[in-house]
Order: structure tokens, then sequence, then C-alpha cells
């Protein structure tokens, strides 16, 4: 995301806002999981355990399998704030 948000500021002309609302969009209204996207989560799933977060890897200790909804609300959360008050958030929460 601050990748995202230092290639706009260096090269414009488009607003945080307006890049982020279709992640935002699916993040909060959900999406079918597709094969690869599953394969991926599959593969990270050591490192999202880690952080403390299995919600994207298991859904009542069950792997996600391709074709389920997938909503995550926190996730469009933070992309709302992130969108509004730039990535000083980003910076706030790596900190």
């Amino acid at each position: 995301m601050l990748g995202w948000c230092e290639a706009l500021r260096r090269f414009g002309p488009f607003f945080l806002a307006d890049v982020t609302e279709p992640a935002i969009r699916d993040a909060s209204g959900g999406f079918r999981m597709t094969p690869y996207q599953q394969v991926c989560v599959s593969e990270s799933a050591a490192d999202v355990a880690r952080w403390g977060n299995g919600q994207t890897v298991s859904a009542g200790g069950v792997r996600i399998q391709p074709g389920t909804g997938l909503v995550t609300g926190d996730c469009a959360e933070t992309l709302r704030s992130i969108a509004r008050k730039g990535p000083s958030r980003i910076a706030a929460h790596a900190a």
C-alpha cells in the first residue's frame, strides 16, 4: 500500500481514494475466492497465522475453498481510513 501511495505522490494524477475504491468495494461487499487466490492463501497460511489473523486462511477451521464468498470488513475499514488520512495511517500501524 505504501508503494501505491508513493507512486501516486510521484506520478499522479489519481487520488488515493479513487485508486483504493475498488479494493474497498470488494473487501466490504465480498468476492468469490478463485482457485488462484486459494493457492496464494494456502501458501501464505503460516505467515498469516504468525500475524494473528487467520480469518482469510480458514472459516471455522476449514480452509476457504474456491467459489466461497469472502468478506473482509476489517480490511475495508483500514483501506477507508488510509484513503481518508493518507499513508501516515499505514506508518502508524507499522510502527
